[in-house]
């Protein structure tokens, strides 16, 4: 088992929910508009393999790398997608930065913001699975599924990559590749 198909269980376990291993992917039994990936190979989104690559570089032989590794200027091509998530407080996550790519899609800055409380019907949800990735020190790769306001069906694949010091995390990276959804209108 790869240490993302271990957190994907571990991350089941948190929230309490059973898992149903598949093919490509585990999801949740008693909610399948979520999923997680063994590797970064099975990301059908050139970008997402392409930020995993960097993290996995950036980390060496260490769980997850330092915060001085996070490079804007290497990360120029994410930006808009991207999202940086404070997890001084494991318990409690904070958008710290929302890529413009996000506030343009979504129609709405959630910068500041605990994850919780972001009004998405999935929020509190997100926040455990950063909560459990703050803790545990491991990638999140994977999909989800959401139905939007105006009747769209939207599957997008996302990551989140801690970052921190000292063998704590204090920031996830986070992305979802928007790209397919854009071609909608919320």
């Amino acid at each position: 088992m790869t240490i993302t198909g271990l957190s994907a269980i571990l991350d089941d376990a948190i929230l309490g929910r059973p898992t149903m291993l598949g093919n490509n992917c585990s999801a949740m039994a008693d909610d399948p508009v979520h999923g997680y990936y063994d590797g970064p190979d099975q990301f059908r989104s050139e970008r997402l393999r392409r930020l995993y690559a960097y993290w996995d570089s950036a980390r060496g032989d260490r769980l997850f790398p330092p915060m001085a590794a996070i490079d804007p200027a290497a990360l120029r091509d994410f930006l808009p997608d991207i999202l940086v998530i404070d997890v001084t407080n494991q318990e409690e996550p904070r958008y710290r930065l929302v890529g413009t790519g996000y506030r343009e899609f979504f129609n709405r800055d959630f910068t500041g913001v605990l994850v919780a409380e972001a009004g998405f019907p999935e929020s509190e949800f997100i926040a455990r699975r950063q909560s459990a990735a703050a803790k545990d020190g491991k990638p999140r790769l994977g999909w989800y599924q959401w139905l939007s306001a105006s009747g769209v069906d939207y599957q997008v694949e996302t990551i989140l990559l801690p970052f921190g010091e000292a063998g704590i995390v204090k920031r996830l990276l986070g992305m979802e590749d928007l790209d397919q959804a854009r071609g909608h209108k919320l």
